[in-house]
């Protein structure tokens, strides 16, 4: 079990104690959301620094992270992009919060853009960031191990459901599962001077406070993957606390929530089913609702035309991980109380996931 809290900077007597959360999925979670105008398409609506200079945000009703929502477009409670550019258009760098980012990327520093996919993208590492580092005067380090094009069944599978049914012994622990595990450990066992100023493990603390997951894409692909995610998911709850020595660990999870409330598809919304279906009676884990922060590229015709991550919509991913870290910090204080989910069939005016470039309808 590792331990938490105050960044105090380098030079200073008082020790430094860090809070610590893990990260952990596929592509959504790596980060496609498109930080710059100049990396999205057309006048850059949809980006982050598009938001930073247009406050047309403020316009949207605000979805509470702890309440029902109704079916619309909103956008997170306590997200906001004021502060997070100076007057020369650069992005903020925060010297109170860090990230390292593993997986299919390598790379580590003070929170700010460029910890997605590509050095102008963001993950929900960004929002969440935003979100935990104003908790408290505590320091923040992000451990994100992401993957894209992964599965809880087979890649993520936790050592204790073992083998898959149709897999006939192979397995587990999946890859991913055992490369987040491992980079987690080393991280905190030999790499937190080199990625916190000033930390010294000889009189210095660090806690892992939390983990957050946010998959389920490729799993929505398949059946069998769909029917399996539940039990799949509660084991990999259990066993992250039991890898950590954290038995109520708190754990946040941002809803697949990928086609917004138009997803009609049964496999996607049999994963969000399956979140939500986890926290209802798996202690201290939250889901958040994701599907009003969907916008459709024809709504914005600025981040990445795709049926698929959040079409790139970097203000999208902001709210996500806003919403994930809204929800880590009640968890954490005790105050959250989990809000039903409705993953029935969107009504017939729920709207569509929108279409492409060439007129096709997108497939969900």
């Amino acid at each position: 079990m590792y331990t938490i809290a105050h960044l105090v900077l380098i030079g200073t007597a008082a020790a430094i104690d860090v809070k610590v959360f893990i990260l952990a999925g596929q592509s959504n979670m790596e980060g496609h959301g498109v930080a710059t105008m100049a990396a999205g398409a057309f006048d850059g609506n949809g980006t982050v620094e598009y938001s930073c200079a247009n406050p047309s945000w403020r316009d949207l009703p605000v979805c509470a992270t702890a309440a029902v929502p109704p079916r619309e477009g909103c956008r997170a409670e306590a997200a906001d992009f004021d502060g997070l550019m100076d007057e020369n258009g650069n992005f903020t760098v925060f010297d109170d919060a860090f990230v390292v980012f593993e997986g299919s990327q390598s790379k580590r520093g003070n929170l700010t853009i460029g910890y997605g996919f590509q050095d102008a993208w963001i993950g929900p590492e960004y929002g969440m960031g935003l979100s935990l580092r104003q908790a408290s005067d505590e320091a923040v380090l992000l451990i994100k191990w992401a993957w894209g094009g992964t599965d809880l069944e087979h890649d993520w599978r936790p050592p204790s459901a073992g083998p898959p049914p149709s897999e006939g012994g192979v397995g587990p622990p999946g890859w991913c599962y055992r490369n987040m595990t491992q980079v987690v450990h080393d991280v905190m066992e030999n790499q937190l001077s080199d990625v916190v100023p000033g930390f010294d493990y000889a009189t210095d603390a660090a806690e892992i406070a939390g983990f957050a997951w946010h998959q389920g894409w490729n799993d929505g692909c398949d059946e069998t993957c769909t029917s399996d995610y539940e039990a799949n998911l509660v084991h990999l709850i259990s066993d992250v606390r039991d890898e950590f020595g954290v038995a109520d660990l708190p754990v946040s999870i941002g809803l697949s929530g990928f086609g917004g409330w138009g997803q009609a598809n049964d496999r996607r919304l049999g994963i969000m089913r399956a979140q939500y279906n986890v926290s209802t009676y798996l202690d201290r884990v939250g889901v958040v609702e994701t599907r009003g922060f969907f916008r459709d590229f024809n709504e914005t015709q600025g981040a990445i035309n795709q049926g698929y991550h959040w079409f790139g919509n970097g203000e999208t991913y902001v709210y996500v991980g806003t919403a994930m870290g809204e929800c880590m910090k009640s968890l954490i204080d005790g105050s959250w109380t989990q809000p039903f989910i409705n993953t029935s069939m969107p009504d017939s005016d729920a709207g569509s996931c929108g279409v492409l470039a060439d007129g096709s309808a997108c497939a969900w």
